[in-house]
């Protein structure tokens, strides 16, 4: 594992509760319902369509659906404009991952933990749980990762939430093949790899099914770029592995205190 992700993980374990059992909350087998709401790392790719493959090739199906919109921050959707609010009301869904960029320090993570905690209660009363995207380091910039972790980490326990460490994952598995294709062309955005290795990672987390045991070979026939059985193993052991590397995520809210701003830090989000 890359320096920034062992840092990472370290730092969780130190500055996190714990609890025990799976890192997340799993449903029930049959019932499965996850909503993601994001932007363009979301929708790139159609990683909710890439996640109902994967619990398909896993045998145990899931419902999903999504609310995303481009360079919107999960602030922007707990505002007009968006259907976010909407359909997370709708309830039966098992989790909503909240999805956001880098988040630096300052108005970004004060902005995602305020609207983790405004999410919260309409994802809660439908009976479900939040769940923060901890999101990959863009290309060349391998500091952001820890950065990122600390803001999706403190949004999650504002909530009880969980953190879905799909950064994590990217360095994990760069680190063992750097020749995998994750990213697309801008540096940032994922190819079709990259949201396959986000999707798998979620997975694993929020279900506590390991995600090697899914066969190599239907996970290759996902469409993600003609990806090999070999490459796509790797993918599936980088997901495990981030997903069994960081403590488990208590699911007692501890508010934030929201009457404080940061006096660091911009944009983007």
């Amino acid at each position: 594992m890359r320096l920034p992700a062992l840092l990472l993980a370290a730092a969780l374990a130190c500055s996190s509760p714990t609890s025990a059992g799976l890192p997340g909350t799993p449903g029930p087998p049959e019932g499965r319902a996850v909503l993601f709401i994001g932007n363009s790392l979301t929708y790139a790719n159609d990683l909710p369509a890439m996640f109902e493959r994967i619990a398909g090739a896993a045998g145990t199906p899931v419902r999903v659906d999504e609310a995303t919109g481009g360079n919107m921050a999960v602030i922007d959707h707990m505002v007009a404009g968006s259907r976010a609010i909407a359909r997370m009301d709708e309830g039966g869904w098992t989790y909503v991952v909240l999805q956001q960029g880098p988040t630096p320090a300052g108005i970004c993570r004060d902005t995602l933990v305020l609207a983790a905690m405004r999410a919260g209660p309409h994802i809660r009363n439908g009976g479900g749980r939040p769940v923060l995207w901890l999101p990959w380091a863009r290309r060349g910039f391998p500091a952001s990762l820890a950065v990122a972790g600390e803001s999706a980490t403190l949004a999650a326990r504002a909530v009880g939430g969980v953190v879905a460490p799909v950064g994590i994952a990217w360095d994990e598995a760069l680190e063992q093949d750097p020749s995998l294709p994750l990213y697309g062309g801008d540096g940032y955005h994922p190819a079709p790899a990259g949201t396959l290795l986000a999707a798998l990672t979620i997975y694993d987390r929020l279900f506590g099914e390991d995600v090697r045991e899914i066969p190599a070979g239907a996970l290759a026939r996902i469409p993600a770029g003609g990806l090999t059985e070999v490459q796509a193993a790797r993918l599936a052991e980088a997901a495990h592995a981030a997903s069994a590397g960081i403590p488990a995520d208590p699911s007692t809210p501890a508010p934030a205190d929201t009457t404080v701003v940061s006096p660091l830090g911009g944009g983007p989000c």
